[in-house]
């Protein structure tokens, strides 16, 4: 736990990670409990600088959004990035 759950919540929730409050965590992990067992450097840290580069926040995605696989992530920053460009 502490070498994988705790690092994921504290980015997840940190200024400088993805700026979630407690409760948007809850609604995420609620609709997409598997977002905690996902690689923090692999997946979960990749994404959010991605979409923050893009001008988006974690908050603002779909709660599945951690789940979409490569192709599907790339398909859905490209649509929003354009949208709201």
């Amino acid at each position: 736990l502490e070498s994988n759950l705790h690092p994921t919540v504290e980015f997840l929730l940190s200024d400088n990670g993805a700026h979630l409050t407690v409760s948007q965590l809850g609604y995420f992990v609620s609709y997409q409990p598997a977002i905690l067992a996902y690689s923090l450097e692999k997946r979960i840290k990749p994404r959010i600088e991605r979409m923050r580069d893009a001008g988006i926040r974690l908050e603002y995605s779909p709660p599945v959004i951690m789940s979409y696989t490569d192709e599907k992530f790339d398909i859905w920053l490209e649509k929003h990035t354009t949208t709201w460009s």
